[in-house]
């Protein structure tokens, strides 16, 4: 087999290809949506000079002239009123102008991913400590609802998924959880879907072999679930049990000597228990007059 030459360049792998192509769409993404934000500007600019217009002339109709009539003075007073009346209730109706966490795509790519852990995301989503354990798992179950919508081929590899495919799952996750937008070239949300995926993925490699962590989990889980199962039945577990002796009879039925018979004439009589050495008798062979067991 001839030797590889030095000069040869090195074999190109498919991350940095991924990346780019990932980079690109982003930026594509990035510059539709400063197109459609500018749009939207100009026509909220706009809709701010008409409504600017309305209001100077409600003001030259509101404002007195000295030829006004007596009744020209009251219907400028009641569209004063009416003119306070609305611009409180606008007032009341306008969200409070404020942002929660950075702006979008503020926080950038660490150089060193393979340095960020779980903790990290958290830190920077404002998740940290024990009251946000419910937001968080919130999260997870969603960026995993959106892996299945997404139809992602578990017996592939990371590597192996279709990109356009992932990128479209990054875009589901980030529109409904819009604090995600705030990490550059979703590297955060790319993160997250990653180490789900991996979870997966181990969790099926793992389930069926015996001797694993997560197949000891497995049986644990499904033992407990049938023990659950048994106890809403009924008949095992610490649920209620069946009675193991027969129900005491009422005093009505008993005698004065504790026989149950006496005041019942239709049943019949109660032998006398053997003792425990005429039970051991009875269960000895008895022999004959010439030995032999009869």
């Amino acid at each position: 087999m001839p030797r590889a030459q030095e000069n040869d360049p090195p074999a190109r792998t498919a991350q940095p290809r991924r990346r780019r192509l990932t980079d690109k769409l982003q930026q594509s993404r990035q510059s539709a949506a400063a197109k459609a934000k500018a749009l939207q500007e100009k026509k909220n600019k706009t809709a701010r000079r008409r409504i600017l217009r309305e209001r100077q002339n409600e003001s030259n109709l509101v404002a007195e002239q000295p030829q006004d009539s007596e009744e020209v003075k009251e219907l400028r007073a009641a569209l004063a009123r009416t003119r306070g009346e609305r611009d409180a209730a606008e007032a009341a109706a306008a969200p409070a102008p404020t942002q929660r966490g950075p702006p979008p795509r503020s926080i950038a790519r660490p150089s060193n991913m393979s340095k960020i852990t779980v903790a990290d995301i958290r830190d920077h989503l404002d998740l940290t400590g024990s009251e946000n354990d419910q937001a968080w798992s919130s999260l997870r179950t969603s960026i995993r609802r959106f892996m299945d919508a997404g139809m992602l081929d578990i017996n592939q590899g990371w590597k192996a998924q279709d990109t356009r495919r992932l990128i479209k799952v990054y875009d589901a996750i980030e529109e409904a959880h819009p604090e995600l937008e705030r990490f550059r070239s979703q590297w955060a949300t790319t993160f997250l879907v990653h180490e789900a995926f991996a979870g997966q993925k181990t969790y099926k490699n793992c389930k069926g072999k015996d001797g694993t962590y997560r197949t000891r989990s497995r049986n644990q889980r499904l033992q407990a679930s049938r023990l659950r199962r048994v106890d809403d039945d009924g008949y095992g577990g610490s649920g209620p049990r069946a009675p193991s002796h027969s129900p005491t009879p009422p005093a009505s039925l008993r005698g004065s000597d504790g026989d149950n018979s006496q005041d019942r004439p239709d049943s019949p009589p109660v032998q006398a228990r053997p003792s425990g050495s005429t039970r051991l008798r009875s269960l000895t062979p008895m022999s004959d007059s010439d030995g032999n067991n009869i």
